[in-house]
């Protein structure tokens, strides 16, 4: 017969392993956060839309709703409350968006007036920078606001794409065509000429696809981040010293600034969206995929 004292023995012995095996696994999980470990998806939520900014990522749901995560000193990720269509985030700070109702809001960074946006317009598209932001009118119009757009708050001509950054914002002609406006001797401003497939700004350089397939970039930039590889892209995205682009195939080729936020993960892509020192792809499935500044990662 089994004493008491021996039973009690035996359940003290795999109840002090059990809580060794469990303090191992939370000292593991914290080691992986420590590290930041990379890449990282969110498979609880997926997602039509993604947008990066100064640390942080956004993305747009199925059902309407932005979800934000990463830094929030100015309030860039509180996001207001209602249903949205569209997303995007400026280099410093300024989260942008519209509503189902195809009316623009900002929030977060806007000391130059970004986020006194216009009191009605049937926008379609929007674009937050530095010191302005813009949004397309459903006539293919462009209407911008904020201190730096004072000289060009309504761009002439007609545009099917749209992207800002420090100072000055460029929009895709319908003719395909990159013109860009803005502060004056911004860098940005000296866009390249040929015809283009799409266009990304984020601080002072900018890149864009042109219809061969191969990357342009122009504007200020540093440690590389300006010098594209050769190759054939269908989309590009730039940060604050580091861009990425996707080939036909779905796969990042990422350039610039060394470390994390350059290598990126061999999943297949539709689309991405870059930050100050990170990069998020959405896969076919609608997950969001990070690498670089962990902090900034969408989960």
């Amino acid at each position: 017969m089994t004493s008491p004292r021996s039973t009690c023995f035996r359940s003290s012995t795999g109840l002090h392993r059990n809580v060794r095996v469990l303090r191992n696994l939370l000292v593991a999980i914290a080691v992986l956060a420590m590290v930041g470990v990379a890449p990282s998806a969110n498979a609880a939520t997926t997602y039509t839309q993604l947008a990066g900014g100064d640390g942080y990522t956004c993305g747009l749901t199925k059902a309407g709703r932005i979800a934000c995560k990463g830094s929030n000193r100015y309030g860039q990720t509180n996001v207001p409350g209602g249903r949205y269509r569209a997303v995007d985030a400026g280099p410093f700070s300024l989260t942008c968006a519209l509503t189902q109702a195809r009316h623009a809001r900002c929030w977060g960074h806007g000391p130059s007036g970004e986020k006194k946006v216009p009191a009605a317009g049937n926008f379609v598209k929007i674009a937050a920078g530095n010191g302005l932001a813009c949004a397309m009118t459903s006539a293919d119009k462009v209407r911008c606001w904020g201190k730096a757009a004072s000289g060009s708050p309504s761009p002439s001509g007609t545009f099917e794409q749209l992207s800002a950054g420090d100072g000055a914002a460029c929009g895709l002609t319908t003719a395909r065509a990159v013109r860009c406006w803005g502060t004056e001797r911004n860098p940005l401003l000296n866009a390249p000429a040929g015809m283009f497939t799409q266009i990304s700004l984020k601080y002072s350089y900018a890149c864009a696809v042109a219809t061969s397939g191969n990357v342009v970039c122009w504007g200020d930039a540093d440690a590389g981040a300006n010098q594209p590889p050769a190759g054939s892209f269908r989309q590009v995205a730039v940060g604050a010293r580091h861009a990425c682009a996707l080939t036909p195939a779905g796969k990042t080729v990422c350039w610039g600034a060394r470390g994390k936020s350059t290598t990126a993960p061999g999943t297949t892509f539709t689309r991405i969206a870059t930050g100050n020192t990170h990069t998020c792809g959405l896969t076919r499935t609608g997950n969001a995929v990070c690498w670089g500044s962990r902090r900034a990662f969408l989960f």
